[in-house]
C-alpha cells in the first residue's frame, strides 16, 4: 500500500493505492512534483498524481509473456521519461518509457538483474548497476546534447574563474 503523508499536518494526501505486491521502487517526476512513480514486484508501475487525485497503472510482462518484477525505476531529470529495470525468470531488461504504454528505447548490456539507476548531476548520463557486478554508464541524451552541456559547463566555469558573473548569473562583457 502506498500513502503520502504530509509531515507537518499529519494528513494523508491523494488516494491510497494497493499495489497487490511489494513496492520495490519509487521516483518523483523531476518537474511535476505531484507525480510519483511506484514499481512493484508483480511488474506493476503506478503513476500517482496527487494534484489531480488520479492513479494510472500498467502491468508489464517479459518478452515471452512471463511475469517480471520492477527492480528499479527513475525519471530522467532532463526528458521526464521513465527508465524502468525489470527482472523475471530468464528475462532481465531496462526500458525507457515515454508514457506507461510506450517503450521508446531499451538499455542493453547487463547479463543479470539491474538494481540501481542513478543520474549524473546534469541529467545527461545514466549509471546502471546490478547483480552481474557490472557498472554501466550510458550517454542518455546522445553525443551532440552531451557536447553542448559540456560546452556550457566549461563556459560557465571560465566566467566564474574570471569573476565575470554576478549574483543572479548575469554575465558582464
Amino acid at each position: 500500500m502506498v500513502v503520502v503523508l504530509d509531515w507537518v499536518t499529519g494528513l494523508i494526501h491523494g488516494v491510497e493505492v494497493d499495489t497487490l505486491s511489494t513496492v520495490t521502487a519509487l521516483s518523483w517526476h523531476p518537474w511535476k512534483g505531484s507525480v510519483l512513480a511506484v514499481g512493484s514486484l508483480a511488474g506493476d508501475i503506478t503513476l500517482m498524481n496527487f494534484a489531480k487525485c488520479r492513479v494510472t497503472t500498467a502491468q508489464y510482462r517479459g518478452r515471452r509473456g512471463r511475469l517480471v518484477g520492477v527492480t528499479a525505476l527513475s525519471f530522467s531529470p532532463r526528458t521526464g521519461e521513465l527508465v524502468v529495470a525489470f527482472s523475471g525468470k530468464g528475462d532481465k531488461q531496462v526500458v525507457v518509457l515515454s508514457d506507461l504504454k510506450t517503450v521508446v528505447d531499451r538499455v542493453l548490456g547487463h547479463a543479470d538483474t539491474v538494481q540501481h539507476l542513478r543520474w549524473s548531476p546534469d541529467g545527461a548520463v545514466l549509471a546502471t548497476a546490478g547483480s552481474d557486478e557490472m557498472l554501466c554508464v550510458w550517454n542518455f541524451l546522445g553525443a551532440k546534447a552531451t557536447r553542448e552541456l559540456r560546452r556550457k559547463a566549461l563556459q560557465h566555469a571560465r566566467e566564474v574563474r574570471s569573476g565575470l558573473t554576478r549574483q543572479f548569473g548575469c554575465v558582464i562583457r
